[in-house]
């Protein structure tokens, strides 16, 4: 199965560990648009008309692993797990679907992430000034 993480779970972020038994695909964009916010370490999305496309990874799980993005996700009360559409970067990019955790409902003092790009946003969110 497929999973498209956008968060806490791409490489170089504080939950990659939870896929690393698993095999990286690529990275992605959402073909729906969504709107991204911040909780300060990790960000959640929600559908939205003046959203953007996310950008994120996609990952070939085991079942067992997805049990447990759905239990880290706490998938039917904070985020709900459904397929989207997404399409893949590279040379030769293409269409496909893969599951993506949506916020149930927006937390209010969370932070809009303009571009819909975690890694950029926390690495600049969380960058000292020289």
């Amino acid at each position: 199965m497929k999973v498209f993480v956008y968060g806490s779970l791409m490489k170089g972020m504080g939950n990659e560990h939870f896929l690393s038994a698993d095999r990286f695909v690529c990275e992605a964009v959402t073909q729906e648009e969504f709107r991204m916010v911040s909780f300060k370490y990790f960000p959640g999305i929600f559908r939205c008309e003046e959203g953007s496309p996310v950008v994120g990874e996609v990952y070939e799980v085991s079942p067992g692993t997805l049990a447990e993005l759905d239990r880290l996700e706490s998938n039917g009360t904070f985020y709900k797990r459904e397929l989207v559409e997404i399409e893949t970067k590279g040379d030769e990019p293409f269409a496909t679907t893969a599951w993506i955790y949506i916020l149930i409902n927006n937390l209010p003092g969370s932070e809009i992430v303009p571009d819909s790009d975690w890694k950029n946003f926390y690495k600049r969110a969380n960058s000292c000034a020289s």
